[in-house]
């Protein structure tokens, strides 16, 4: 006699993730929408004793990513900021749809690459005051523009814009230093207006133009 015994699967085995940790590097500009990583997890159990759904449930700030509840496709839910945030902890569970539901967890860890996005600024407003009949070399003032960007794409550079006192005045390119080169007269011109320039060193270069007006002082004798 042929005795045919059927085993019912019961839900005892974990999902278990290809990877404890993930790591991936997104440009901050990436559009929303975006599909850039795979996780997956197996369950050795049949039926729906093994199947998976993914949820992410922690470091999910301002809920900038989504995952496929069925694939374990992550994507990109909002427009990213590196300035905002530059790196995420995501912890994404997968848990199976028997009964008692086991479930396994692992971590990804997304870095937030920089684009030069952002212009330089110019914090303060320049307005120095040189006397007359100064010596060669003088320092008027030191600029510094300030660049939110990292890395190359905020590294400043400085210039004077179409300077028609160019036989008067010079900026240091990277220090930012403008210095007198010939002599000031106040009674010949009681100010100066220059265009300093401040430029970063991304693959696309931004720019900030800000006015620098010198004042001349009259030098007075005692």
């Amino acid at each position: 006699m042929e005795i045919t015994v059927f085993v019912d699967d019961v839900n005892d085995n974990v999902p278990v993730f290809g990877s404890d940790s993930y790591r991936d590097t997104i440009p901050e500009n990436v559009p929303v929408g975006l599909e850039f990583l795979r996780v997956t997890a197996t369950d050795a159990d049949v039926g729906s004793n093994a199947w998976v759904s993914y949820t992410i449930v922690d470091g999910n700030y301002n809920s900038d990513f989504a995952i496929d509840l069925e694939s374990g496709v992550l994507s990109v839910a909002k427009s990213l900021d590196r300035e905002r945030r530059h790196t995420y902890e995501l912890t994404i569970r997968a848990q199976d749809s028997g009964p008692g539901s086991k479930f396994s967890m692992c971590a990804l860890v997304l870095d937030i690459e920089d684009v030069n996005d952002n212009n330089p600024v110019f914090p303060d407003v320049y307005r120095p005051v040189v006397i007359e009949n100064n010596l060669p070399e003088i320092t008027v003032e030191q600029v510094a523009a300030d660049d939110a960007d990292e890395g190359v794409n905020g590294a400043l550079t400085y210039s004077l814009q179409g300077n028609t006192y160019n036989s008067l005045f010079t900026i240091e390119r990277t220090s930012g230093v403008i210095k007198v080169k010939g002599r000031l007269d106040h009674e010949e011109r009681k100010e100066y207006t220059l265009t300093v320039v401040a430029e970063d060193a991304g693959q696309f270069s931004l720019i900030i133009l800000a006015p620098f007006v010198v004042a001349i002082d009259k030098q007075y004798c005692s």
